[in-house]
């Protein structure tokens, strides 16, 4: 028995390590902070007791356990490495404590199998190399149960070793005390770290009701616990406004059916098969779906096994998922992240009932189904994913900016980040404190800023919370001149110039596709190597408005050798609710920068106007153009100004 139980250590102890080395593994590669980890700078960041005034009166944070312990390891460094490395290490902890779990309920190979299974679960190899609070969280849940398992055993069990023996009890009743303190501290503590625990300590008071519901030590555990964690909490709702105000906000107002489906679907089957992008494949949503069904056939299993290592399953790992699910009554969604606490559930479940299947190619069958799940998600992400690139995004404005240009943001959080990475000199703004904004206060925002700098530098996220109809890029695409767009995988980067001189301006009208070109506008000079040119085109809608236009612009030399493109929507402009009717007019504006070593000119302008399938308005599948190129000269008039004159439609 104690050759067994050396073993045993040993190879969990190895497991953990194998853990450990997969969540640091190219930890550096990740990349800079992405919003939320911002957050946990910013808040952790700050002096003690700041930081706990801070968090009693935000609203929708989180309670203050994680952020004091980010602040003690911030001693080590701020970076981003240095950050997630307490979370990589906070993760791998939870892998020997579901092994110990899964040796406690089932047996010895039970918990080595749940170990190796969530040390490369990808869900949890993902949080753990994030700087935010779940692998804490989930480390909590996972000793607190462990304690709760090991307080509330009978006299005389102990673990199962795997080959039918049961060793004596190193804990007799006299002695379980030290396991009933040690639930109620990582109980509260969960409380401390994340609210969603109070889902996890409802399952492990449930398991406590099912299985020793009789004992009167049960029900002083449980009374006990209940009123630390009612004083807790209450105290800390009466001294956090922030807290009080998110409550206040909460309204039975539940997602739609589909939206609630869809939500459910992606948290678990992120879950398993490890979180998805923000529009997965087929193959995807495949390998998530023989996830769950996995786990589904091999829960079943398990609670053939043992029916009290299945009490546990249904009530630690089930019954707080139903309790997250019925957040979506008061409209809240549901995440991956949310759920990372009842990961090791399921690679409890899992582990006991691949075990428990006979013949042993069964076994081999769902063993193989199960890297199918997951190999496929952990390849790419250790070899191209990359948490956050705003750093990177900012080094173009660093490297392009220009005196009188400012930076802009169409919501308040993007300062976290830009604070952060920010190496430049331009002043920054942020346009509105509202989410979402209102179009009225942001458009006399941008019109009273405007006639302070020469520049916009806009960076924009989140468009579908801060900016859900586009106002802000459609006011700039009005008024202003883009030169330069950009999309990062967190930010989308646009620089903008705004109105100098007047431009000399040309009557061109020509008709094409429904809308007629009536006026080029040109600064005075024309493009010139080295420097970026205004240039502003007048439309004219002749007919019923087709919102899948666009007009694709190409800057060509006399030897049609292209120097400059981009293919803005033709209603890119368009500040009005309702759509454009026949007689009103667009304008389509741009900044044409031009290399140091382009030729001196002469240049062409070519214009076509065509219907696009990329805005779903336009139809589905096809391309249509609507005539050939328009080609504008843009060459020196006779008095050495610049001259737009049509030369043809090729």
């Amino acid at each position: 028995m104690m050759r067994s139980e050396r073993t045993f250590a040993l190879a969990l102890g190895g497991v953990t390590l194998a853990a450990l080395a997969l969540r640091l593994w190219r930890l550096p590669a990740l990349g800079g902070f992405d919003w939320d980890e911002a957050a946990t700078v910013y808040i952790a960041g700050r002096p003690v007791l700041d930081m706990l005034t801070y968090l009693r009166g935000a609203p929708f944070e989180h309670p203050p356990l994680y952020y004091l312990l980010a602040h003690a390891w911030l001693a080590l460094g701020r970076d981003e490495t240095v950050l997630r490395t307490l979370s990589a290490l906070l993760g791998a902890l939870a892998v020997p404590f579901v092994g110990l779990l899964g040796a406690a309920v089932f047996d010895r190979p039970v918990g080595l199998v749940a170990a190796a299974l969530l040390a490369a679960a990808p869900a949890h190899v993902f949080y753990s190399r994030d700087a935010r609070m779940y692998p804490l969280l989930t480390l909590l849940v996972l000793v607190g149960t462990y304690a709760l398992v090991r307080a509330a055993r009978p006299a005389g069990q102990s673990d199962a070793t795997g080959d039918g023996e049961v060793a004596g009890d190193p804990s007799p009743p006299h002695g379980r005390a030290g396991w009933w303190a040690l639930w109620g501290v990582a109980a509260l503590a969960a409380l401390a770290t994340h609210y969603y625990a109070a889902f996890a300590l409802g399952g492990q008071a449930l398991y406590l009701l099912w299985t020793r519901g009789r004992e009167r030590r049960v029900w002083l555990a449980l009374g006990g616990l209940g009123l630390l964690a009612g004083a807790t909490l209450a105290g800390w709702w009466a001294l956090a406004p922030g807290l009080r105000h998110s409550l206040g906000g909460l309204r039975l107002a539940s997602l739609a059916p589909d939206d609630a489906a869809l939500s459910l679907w992606r948290a678990v089957g992120g879950l398993l098969r490890g979180p998805f992008p923000e529009e997965p494949t087929a193959l995807e949503e495949a390998a998530a779906a023989l996830g769950v069904g996995l786990l589904i056939a091999l829960a079943v299993q398990a609670w053939r096994r043992s029916r009290a290592g299945g009490r546990l399953l249904a009530t630690v790992g089930l019954a707080p998922l139903l309790g997250l699910v019925a957040l979506m009554l008061v409209g809240r969604d549901l995440n991956v992240r949310f759920l990372l606490m009842l990961l090791p559930f399921a690679v409890l479940a899992l582990a006991a009932g691949w075990e428990a299947l006979r013949p042993r190619r069964w076994a081999i069958a769902a063993a193989a189904a199960w890297a199918v799940v997951v190999v496929p998600w952990l390849v790419p992400y250790y070899g191209e994913y990359v948490r956050g690139d705003y750093a990177q995004a900012l080094r173009v404005v660093e490297a392009a900016e220009q005196p009188g240009e400012a930076v802009v943001f169409n919501g308040p959080w993007q300062t976290l980040l830009f604070d952060y990475y920010y190496q430049g000199h331009l002043p920054a703004h942020i346009l509105t404190g509202a989410v979402p904004l209102v179009e009225r206060d942001v458009g006399a925002a941008l019109s009273e800023l405007a006639g302070r700098y020469q520049g916009f530098w806009l960076l924009e996220t989140d468009m579908g919370h801060a900016d859900p109809t586009g106002f802000v890029p459609r006011w700039l695409a009005r008024y202003a001149y883009a030169e330069e767009v950009a999309d990062f995988r967190q930010v989308r980067l646009a620089h903008y110039l705004l109105e100098g001189g007047a431009l000399a301006e040309m009557s061109v009208e020509r008709s094409t596709g429904g809308v007629a070109l009536e006026t080029l506008g040109i600064e005075p000079g024309g493009p010139r190597p080295g420097q970026a040119v205004r240039v502003a085109l007048g439309w004219r809608v002749e007919e019923a408005f087709d919102p899948g236009l666009k007009v694709a612009l190409r800057l060509r030399d006399a030897q049609g050798r292209a120097w400059w493109g981009a293919d803005p929507w033709l209603d890119a402009g368009w500040l009005d609710a309702a759509p454009p009717a026949p007689g009103d007019r667009l304008w389509t504006r741009a900044a044409i920068p031009l290399p140091a070593d382009a030729p001196a000119g002469p240049y062409n302008l070519e214009v076509v106007v065509y219907r696009s399938t990329a805005q779903p308005e336009s139809g589905e599948g096809w391309v249509a153009w609507s005539a050939p190129p328009l080609v504008l000269s843009l060459g020196p008039g006779p008095g050495g100004e610049v001259a737009a004159a049509p030369i043809s439609h090729r």
